[in-house]
């Protein structure tokens, strides 16, 4: 792939000119009336190129993709592989799954009472679906102490356990079904996996150990050795930035929410076990998390869904926002909290 490299020590962004509309279509007006001539328009492109070099940006015109320029973070050898590594604080924090009551049948499910998808009019296991749906269940049993839910989620749970993959001693909950990223050409192809999955399943086993189903102890387990395995759910760069992948394509999506989803799992699982590598691992994901904002936020705009495609989301942007906030009570870092104020000002989801 080609691109217009400004530098090794830019932040590389593709396909910026034509995310820019205003700017290219007053040049091309400009300059079909005779306004502006060629080498004038070429003048300013040339000045906006250098402006965005200042800046640590720099521009491909032939793709959505965005890649980060590595930081200065410290490398850690704490894991069976090195990553970079900021020694974030890990709090007690909110549970980010808690809310309202939620109805128990509010989706679709199987005879089984089993959440499911509608695909081509036939229902499919869906990984994620599952163990939302469980997460809610569970929610709902903390605020009533209803036992239908709780059986109820437990049947999600067996149900992801039913159809597990094994790998070296890790569990994977794969999709039966082939998925069209954004509804373009980026396919990701059944049997595929992903660290979304991984890390909700987590929660939810944890949650059920922590409801006194202990059996799940062990599900809990193999879960989380997902995590210490790059290479099918979770990736580490060639920067050593790591990376729990929502959706692992060849190139991978970079999907900021379902990255954070991940990251709730892991921080499930230290809070029960108090395990030393799922520390690392959340203070290695949160590295990564403040890696990528900058080529998440849209100054201006609604934040960008993922690195890999020009997609803006209003519906996720305000899942970042509520991510950030409870990223910074945490970590007790104010920094997550100052991206939250950043994307709510770009684009206020209770004002639009």
């Amino acid at each position: 792939m080609s691109r217009w490299s400004l530098g090794p020590s830019l932040i590389r962004v593709s396909g910026w000119l034509r995310r820019l509309p205003d700017w290219g279509s007053s040049l091309s007006s400009e300059t079909a009336t005779g306004s502006l001539s060629k080498n004038r328009t070429g003048a300013l492109l040339t000045l906006l190129v250098v402006a965005l070099a200042v800046l640590g940006i720099a521009i491909d015109a032939r793709d959505h993709s965005i890649e980060l320029k590595a930081g200065n973070e410290p490398m850690s050898a704490g894991l069976p592989f090195s990553v970079r590594l900021h020694p974030y604080a890990v709090l007690d924090a909110p549970d980010p799954y808690a809310g309202p009551l939620a109805p128990i049948d509010d989706g679709p499910v199987d005879a089984s009472g089993v959440r499911v998808a509608v695909i081509d009019n036939h229902l499919v296991d869906h990984p994620v679906a599952q163990a939302q749906y469980a997460l809610a269940l569970l929610n709902g049993y903390n605020l009533t102490g209803d036992r239908q839910r709780l059986a109820l989620a437990r049947r999600q749970a067996d149900r992801l356990l039913e159809r597990a993959v094994s790998q070296d001693g890790a569990i994977y909950f794969p999709y039966p079904f082939d998925f069209d990223l954004h509804e373009g050409p980026d396919v990701m192809l059944a049997p595929w996996y992903s660290a979304m999955a991984q890390g909700q399943a987590l929660s939810v086993f944890v949650r059920l150990v922590e409801s006194g189903e202990t059996t799940y102890r062990a599900a809990a387990d193999r879960t989380f050795a997902s995590f210490l395995q790059p290479g099918r759910t979770v990736l580490v760069d060639r920067d050593g930035y790591y990376w729990p992948e929502e959706y692992p394509g060849d190139p991978p999506d970079r999907t900021f929410n379902g990255m954070v989803f991940a990251l709730y799992g892991l921080v499930d699982y230290q809070r029960l076990t108090g395990d030393a590598d799922a520390k690392l691992l959340i203070q290695a994901t949160l590295t990564t998390v403040n890696h990528v904002l900058p080529g998440i936020r849209v100054p201006g705009g609604i934040s960008r869904y993922c690195l890999a495609h020009a997609v803006q989301d209003a519906g996720y942007h305000a899942i970042h926002i509520r991510q950030l906030e409870m990223l910074s009570r945490l970590t007790g870092d104010p920094s997550f909290a100052e991206w939250a104020a950043l994307l709510r000002a770009d684009h206020d989801p209770n004002l639009r």
